[in-house]
């Protein structure tokens, strides 16, 4: 028996389904929540170098160790970074950076809230929880390097957003300095307590659009017809 093939192909077969993500008022939205995020990253790097006096007296810091409040998220950062892009552009289209970008966010705020009540209170703790919200601050830099690459196909556009990126950290290095300058000695912690909203507000968005992303998933697989059967012919 000789087999003929339809040649008819299931139209979402061996492809991806394309994510909501990528278009647009989704698109704006996630662009949005990744700009927020490098938002915080620059401030909360750019924001302690201001707070030396009141972080010396808070933490007990000596003049040689107050420079590593600043060194320390700064190598955590830069070390992690293309590691952690690597990593977020080999798992999942979507699902996964978003997983590592929770993370991130997770690692960034929870220093902030420890530091912020005065929990901790020793050099050694405070440099740690630095270190660990550094690492965080390189997982929403990678994440967001790897998205804006995959929803900004066209190089036109992936220039324009590069602009805008210098743009948003110039504005939080800015927004941390002056934060770090005005806020009163015996007020140092509403520095970090800032980190709070606005990090939840970037969570709840993140989990959102990860909500929509694995519901069109899903509803795109469920809508994809089952591959075509050969149809047999006669023997000859």
């Amino acid at each position: 028996m000789r087999v003929r093939s339809t040649g008819v192909l299931s139209p979402g077969l061996g492809a991806e389904p394309r994510s909501p993500l990528a278009h647009g008022r989704t698109r704006i939205v996630l662009l949005c929540a990744l700009a927020l995020n490098q938002f915080l990253v620059a401030a909360a790097g750019a924001c302690v170098a201001t707070l030396g006096p009141a972080l010396r007296t808070a933490m007990g810091l000596s003049g040689t160790a107050l420079p590593w409040a600043v060194v320390v998220y700064l190598l955590a950062l830069g070390g992690l970074l293309l590691p952690l892009r690597w990593l977020c552009g080999r798992i999942g289209p979507f699902g996964g950076p978003f997983l590592v970008l929770l993370a991130g966010l997770w690692m960034f705020v929870q220093p902030s809230v420890v530091i912020g009540a005065r929990l901790i209170t020793t050099p050694v703790a405070f440099l740690v929880l630095r270190g660990v919200q550094g690492v965080g601050a390189a997982a929403l830099t990678a994440v967001a390097l790897v998205l804006v690459a995959r929803v900004l196909p066209v190089c036109g556009e992936r220039e324009l957003a590069q602009f805008g990126w210098g743009a948003v950290i110039v504005a939080g290095v800015f927004a941390g300095l002056v934060i770090g300058d005005r806020l009163p000695v015996g007020e140092w912690h509403w520095a970090f307590w800032t980190n709070l909203p606005l990090g939840v507000l970037s969570g709840m968005t993140t989990l959102g659009l990860l909500r929509a992303n694995c519901a069109r998933k899903a509803d795109s697989h469920l809508r994809t017809p089952a591959p075509s059967r050969p149809s047999p012919l006669p023997d000859a």
